[in-house]
């Protein structure tokens, strides 16, 4: 973005702000009455509020964010001053405030006053003149804070309205002149004029008002069984070459279409009429998804239904892709409505998903969203890093594992079988609203099958995990793991004690310290390496 673009929002309003009252009658300005509208009662009013209840100025700082969404300059130092105290847990009163404003300087004696430039003296001239008088007047523009909230929305929305304004001179300034490009343009007002619904972030309800909301929600209801379901956001994970992608699109399918994911068996019922169906895709080419749904030239019918959204082929910011995709997904529910979401994958939302701060703020946007804009379903598709085969798959094997399967409702993992190189299971790792259905005792055995123009996955039978996993050759991962610990003693010096620990949680070896002990020094003996002398330590 070009250096030009980088100004401050308030020196731009401020700019604009004088051009504006400063124009004479005769300027196209004035002919247009263009003015920036703002109301000083209201000003006062919740500031004063803020001088008579504790509670008064969390509430407006919420709202309200920053001192510039007072128009007037006083008002908005007299916040500042409130801001200052409130950061240091003081109280805020009349007292309190005044006494900020004159550790700030803000309260001149009439000399001093005198001596300074117009400029200046025009800007203290009220904090010279009536001093604390101001505050107390704030105060007796309201009897009580019973509508902080209310007041301090009607402040937001004219600082929007003052906020739109600014910006637009902004924009035919900057539009006119040629040397700026005009996307850089559109993307800094898309940035810029961007409202905040200024409503409360926690809401308090008595249980039984809870409770009455509930019992009016309707139930949700099975879309593809009890493996997705309505108003969920969900996640389905798998090893590289698994599949997901292939289920997803199935799942897609099935919903579009009002139809049952597996229609041979009752636990993968769809209760739901066809839904407007998205399938966010950031890997597959037309060609390939061509090929997969194709056969002899015939394609598969997809409903009107499914949706497909992909990557711009001029699209080339990567640096900010994981924030303009998840923006224009956000855009798009807004628009579309749908109600089912395909994200595939979770990378291309977050670059950095076992980053937990990435990934929790990509999971509570999605939660949001999820719960405005209901019945809407979102499924993230996500990747799992290398796992040992012949264990069970658990939500830990999930990438970004803790911060990601907190926040989704249901998690659905997918592994290959031992039994065949197509055979496919799933598995209900996590089910927050429901009964577990397919757990590792009753997973879902499926085979990838082709049949004419549909890839699918096709329902065999429901069976326990352990059929599918490898068996752990144990003396292979004995050896790797006492040349990991041996290594690790040479060269970092680790004690023995934390050694074993870490080969417990690395390989499920529960060896005591000095059994560990005598095996490196036997692998020592066998591989014939030269003597350490941390080997001729005893163990600690």
């Amino acid at each position: 973005m070009t250096k030009s673009l980088k100004n401050s929002q308030a020196s731009r309003m401020t700019v604009v702000k004088e051009l504006v009252t400063s124009v004479t009658s005769e300027t196209a300005f004035e002919a247009m009455s263009i003015k920036f509208p703002h109301d000083d009662d209201i000003e006062m009013a919740v500031l004063g509020s803020c001088m008579l209840d504790k509670s008064a100025f969390q509430i407006l700082r919420r709202i309200l964010r920053q001192k510039e969404a007072f128009y007037k300059e006083t008002n908005q130092t007299i916040y500042s001053a409130m801001e200052r105290l409130a950061n240091r847990t003081q109280p805020i009163d009349l007292l309190t405030v005044s006494n900020e404003l004159k550790e700030m300087g803000m309260f001149f004696s009439k000399e001093l006053l005198e001596s300074l430039p117009p400029r200046k003296k025009e800007h203290f001239l009220l904090y010279a003149v009536q001093g604390a008088h101001y505050l107390v007047e704030m105060t007796g523009r309201v009897g009580s804070s019973a509508n902080i909230e209310y007041h301090s929305a009607i402040l937001y929305q004219l600082f929007m309205r003052r906020k739109a304004i600014s910006e637009s001179f902004w924009a035919i300034k900057h539009a006119q002149d040629l040397s700026t490009p005009i996307i850089d343009i559109y993307e800094h007002l898309q940035h810029e004029i961007r409202m905040t619904n200024p409503a409360k972030v926690i809401r308090i309800q008595s249980m039984n008002d809870v409770m009455d909301e509930g019992e009016k929600e309707p139930p949700a209801r099975w879309m593809c069984g009890n493996l997705v379901k309505e108003n969920e956001v969900e996640i389905l994970f798998g090893d590289e070459g698994t599949g997901k992608s292939v289920l997803a699109f199935q799942m897609a399918d099935a919903v579009s279409k009002g139809q049952d994911l597996f229609p041979e068996h009752p636990d993968f019922k769809n209760h739901c009429e066809p839904k407007l169906t998205i399938f966010y895709d950031f890997e597959l080419e037309s060609s390939e998804l061509y090929s997969r749904y194709s056969f002899q030239e015939e394609k598969y019918a997809f409903h009107e239904n499914l949706k497909r959204g992909s990557l711009d082929p001029g699209f080339l910011d990567f640096e900010n892709a994981d924030e303009l995709i998840i923006n224009e997904i956000q855009r798009d529910i807004e628009v579309l409505e749908p109600q089912f979401v395909v994200i595939d994958n979770m990378t291309y939302i977050s670059s950095e998903s076992q980053d937990p701060s990435i990934a929790t703020k990509i999971m509570k946007k999605l939660l949001a969203l999820q719960k405005r804009f209901r019945p809407l379903t979102i499924l993230v598709i996500a990747h799992t890093p290398k796992r040992d085969l012949s264990q069970p798959i658990e939500s830990r094997h999930l990438a970004g594992a803790k911060n990601l399967a907190n926040f989704a409702k249901t998690i659905i993992g997918v592994g290959k079988s031992k039994k065949d190189q197509l055979k496919r299971y799933i598995k209900h790792v996590k089910c927050r609203n429901g009964m577990v259905l397919h757990d590792e005792t009753n997973v879902i055995e499926c085979v990838l099958h082709k049949e004419g123009t549909l890839l699918q996955y096709e329902f065999i039978d429901t069976g326990h995990e352990n059929a599918h996993l490898l068996v752990k050759d144990f003396s292979e991962v004995e050896n790797e793991a006492i040349t990991w610990a041996y290594e690790q003693r040479k060269e970092k010096k680790i004690p023995y004690r934390q050694l074993v620990q870490d080969l417990k949680d690395m390989y499920e070896l529960d060896w005591s310290h000095t059994t560990l002990m005598r095996k490196c020094v036997a692998y020592r003996k066998e591989k014939d390496l030269d003597l350490d002398p941390s080997e001729r330590e005893a163990p600690v």
